[in-house]
């Protein structure tokens, strides 16, 4: 299973490239991180989008994730970067540094996000 991840904002590829970078240094998650082309959602204008996929099947990925989110979304940025969690719906969920703080609240929206 997987998550899905969309990084939007002011500057989304510098932000889409931090995180890429950010999470494949974290231990649990080494591995597990890959960047895929999406075509945009039915009814949207546009090329293809970057979607940052993390595998968090089994054991504590899940949960090293959210916690690894939850830093990242605190570092200082000059613009708001959000993250844009989708789901197998295709319906997406926002986070930002400002809406959500804790590890613990980032994981209980990742669990409804898993394709």
């Amino acid at each position: 299973m997987e998550s899905w991840l969309v990084v939007e904002g002011v500057d989304a590829v510098a932000g889409l490239a931090s995180l890429t970078d950010w999470l494949r240094r974290e231990g649990e998650l080494r591995g597990r991180v890959r960047l895929i082309r999406h075509p945009p959602e039915q009814g949207q204008m546009g090329s293809l989008v970057d979607v940052l996929a993390v595998a968090v099947g089994g054991g504590g990925a899940l949960t090293a994730l959210a916690g690894s989110l939850s830093v990242w979304l605190r570092q200082p940025r000059r613009a708001t970067v959000r993250i844009a969690v989708a789901k197998p719906d295709g319906t997406k969920v926002e986070i930002t540094g400002e809406n959500l703080r804790t590890a613990g609240e980032i994981e209980g929206l990742l669990r409804g996000c898993v394709h």
